[in-house]
């Protein structure tokens, strides 16, 4: 496993689509996720992070003694000369960026090799990261569904009630609503209906996921196609056996996994680039969902404004 630090970069994609997002309530929860994302990011950062500032400490040391010599009978007591070394140091900082940046990722990798408890530690921080992006992104889907439903039931609630979900709602039979769930919404879901009708749906994988989209946007190509990508498929199953079996490969991740040369009984691993491709995979048909949902709001109020 050459590990080196696992970014899911392609958050700027979601950060990009949010100044062409209308409708305020979809960008705010394109905004949550995206700050998510960075935030798992960060945290497969750590270690470089404490390596960086530890060498920047050291360096700073260094640049002192060497820089003061440059300066005339320095005097640490005198504040001209104070101030003229923390300019040559601040100078040397910014020379030397790309060279510390590359030393701090260098000694995180060195140590690595030689610190197994150490790569262990960082490996076991890279698979939570998958577990927490697809959970941001599944609650992402499940939020964007629900919006667009509760504040515009009349462009998609027909499409959704049309269809037969993976399980049926508590309090809903064919036409009739119960008592019980319209006082839990103090007897008007005409604005919490998404919030009430997720429940016919499976969020917690792909297909479920596909089924949900078709039932609110009927035959809509391009986002079925958008979530057709075999990364995205691998993230929910790398997930599942991290959540479910520690990361050791058993027959139901076997049955639908892509990777070749792997053995039941032994632990899932994957390399940097595999770790990044799978996080980013659901970035792209995120940003993708809530542009299309975008554009059939405001379409649909352009035309009743007409």
């Amino acid at each position: 496993m050459n590990q080196e630090e696992v970014i899911f970069d392609l958050y700027e994609t979601v950060l990009e689509s949010l100044p062409k997002i209308n409708e305020i309530g979809l960008r705010k929860i394109l905004e949550n996720f995206e700050t998510r994302v960075r935030q798992i990011s960060s945290g497969n950062s750590i270690a470089f992070i404490l390596m960086n500032k530890g060498l920047t400490e050291y360096k700073f040391f260094r640049y002192w003694m060497e820089e003061s010599f440059k300066i005339p009978g320095f005097d640490k007591r005198n504040p001209d000369h104070m101030s003229q070394l923390y300019k040559l140091i601040g100078e040397r900082f910014e020379i030397e960026h790309d060279k510390n940046f590359e030393h701090a990722l260098e000694s995180v990798q060195e140590f690595r090799k030689e610190d197994a408890e150490f790569k262990e530690a960082s490996y076991n921080n890279s698979l939570n990261s998958l577990v927490n992006i697809w959970t941001a992104f599944e609650a992402t889907i499940k939020s964007l569904w629900a919006y667009s439903l509760d504040n515009y039931p009349k462009l998609f609630i027909n499409e959704v009630l049309r269809h037969k979900g993976s399980t049926e709602v508590a309090g809903i039979d064919g036409k009739s609503i119960s008592i019980g769930l319209l006082a839990k919404y103090d007897f008007n879901i005409s604005n919490c209906l998404g919030s009430v009708m997720n429940e016919k749906f499976d969020f917690t994988s792909i297909s479920g996921i596909k089924k949900a989209l078709n039932a609110l946007l009927g035959d809509n190509e391009t986002i079925q196609s958008s979530f057709n990508d075999p990364s995205l498929t691998q993230l929910e199953i790398t997930r599942n056996l991290i959540v479910h079996s520690a990361g050791i490969i058993d027959n139901d991740y076997l049955k639908r996994t892509s990777r070749i040369d792997e053995k039941i009984g032994k632990r899932i691993d994957l390399s940097v680039k595999e770790l990044c491709t799978y996080g980013n995979s659901c970035l792209n048909p995120t940003v993708s969902l809530a542009l299309e949902l975008d554009r059939i709001i405001h379409l649909e109020s352009n035309v009743t404004n007409k």
